[in-house]
């Protein structure tokens, strides 16, 4: 017995698919696409957070930067279907604009409902939040949170 024998390799699996496993499995997935254009299921503003993150961390590499901005977006639910993302300024608008349909079609899929629009629009002077660095975040956390504080000062710990 040869070493090339035991276990399973990438390339043993590609030659050992047959035709009629390969037109399965196109029939597979094309009923799973009827099924997910029938579905309208609800969904919370928790499963839309979730699946809004898990989109952003799946994105390609070449839009990692939108992706890390994308991150500390936060979509809302308009009217149950309807999603609306706020975006800091125009720049990010546009390069989200690009890649929309994409967007809403993840989010139709793995939210389980065909009905799901999604509007992005720049916020106004009055929305913008400021994203805080790691150091201004354990401030924030250590003010609202005296605990914090205390173990930080009983480990004699510094923020790197």
């Amino acid at each position: 017995m040869k070493m090339g024998q035991l276990g399973i390799s990438f390339t043993r699996l590609s030659h050992s698919q047959r035709p009629s496993e390969e037109g399965a499995s196109q029939e597979h997935q094309a009923e799973a696409e009827t099924k997910t254009a029938g579905n309208n299921a609800a969904f919370t503003l928790d499963d839309l957070m979730l699946q809004w993150l898990a989109m952003c961390n799946r994105m390609p590499q070449q839009y990692s930067g939108l992706a890390a901005r994308m991150k500390n977006m936060n979509p809302a639910i308009l009217d149950m279907p309807a999603v609306e993302v706020v975006v800091p300024n125009e720049i990010i608008l546009t390069e989200m604009e690009q890649i929309k349909g994409r967007l809403l079609r993840t989010l139709k899929d793995n939210l389980h409902n065909s009905e799901i629009t999604l509007s992005l629009r720049v916020a106004e002077q009055g929305e913008k939040v400021k994203i805080l660095t790691r150091r201004e975040q354990f401030e924030q956390l250590s003010k609202d949170n005296e605990a914090v504080e205390k173990l930080r000062a009983a480990f004699d710990l510094e923020l790197a």
